[in-house]
């Protein structure tokens, strides 16, 4: 007998709140780990003067990112840990409203008529349908601007971005709509391999559970989402490195 449904709305909101509150919490590493695949690469933002001309080069940044984290936390406060985190939480609350109510309607396309079950390849096939949707609809334009914004604090006092409505109005102002899209293969690649990657390991997991009688709890779907998401990290971070960049 295959698995009840979950409605629509359930899984726009549930997928929603989860990705908001994910977002927000995370947000400081998130930072950390954007600046770290930054590098030494030059920002476009970057407005050569003669006064920059003759100052001390920059030393070479950090790539540990719990070092960054701690060097921007004593130089300039919490606040600037949380430098584009509003367009990314508002990206991540559309990016996984859509990811959960696409990957709940696609996957029963993929189900086995006979038992509704999914195969692991179905489930990932699935998963990364539904993160290729994620991208198109939401990521891909919230990544570009929360990339922006931490791309142009590298830059101190030379800041192009005042805040996250003005970098968007840049945005446009420079390369139209288009300019939200920029990156959009990378991120896509990302998406679709991440989404993939997590929904279709915490599947397969958790139908493993089922099938040999695991009680599904709140603290087994804990540790299952857990495994999902080192997997997913794992295997999906040279995507993200190149859509950074």
């Amino acid at each position: 007998m295959p698995p009840q449904d979950t409605p629509p709305s359930i899984s726009i909101v549930s997928g929603g709140i989860a990705g908001g509150v994910e977002g927000f919490l995370t947000y400081p590493f998130e930072f950390a780990k954007t600046r770290a695949q930054l590098g030494q690469l030059p920002n476009p933002n970057f407005k050569s003067t003669p006064k920059s001309q003759t100052q001390t080069p920059t030393p070479k940044p950090s790539r540990n990112p719990y070092h960054i984290i701690t060097q921007i936390y004593k130089t300039e406060g919490l606040r600037a840990l949380y430098k584009g985190c509003g367009i990314l939480v508002i990206g991540s609350v559309g990016k996984d409203a859509v990811r959960f109510l696409s990957f709940d309607t696609i996957k029963n396309y993929f189900r086995s008529p006979s038992d509704g079950t999914l195969t692991p390849t179905r489930s990932i096939l699935a998963g990364m349908s539904a993160g290729v949707l994620a991208s198109i609809f939401s990521v891909t334009p919230t990544e570009r601007v929360k990339t922006a914004l931490i791309d142009d604090a590298r830059v101190g006092s030379s800041r192009v971005y005042t805040s996250t409505t003005h970098a968007i109005r840049e945005i446009v102002r420079e390369d139209g709509m288009k300019g939200f899209y920029r990156g959009f293969v990378g991120t896509t690649l990302k998406q679709a391999s991440s989404t993939g990657l997590r929904m279709g390991s915490y599947n397969i997991v958790k139908d493993f559970e089922v099938r040999r009688g695991v009680v599904q709890g709140a603290g087994v779907n804990f540790l299952n989402g857990a495994f999902a998401g080192v997997v997913t990290t794992l295997l999906s971070m040279p995507f993200d490195t190149i859509k950074t960049r």
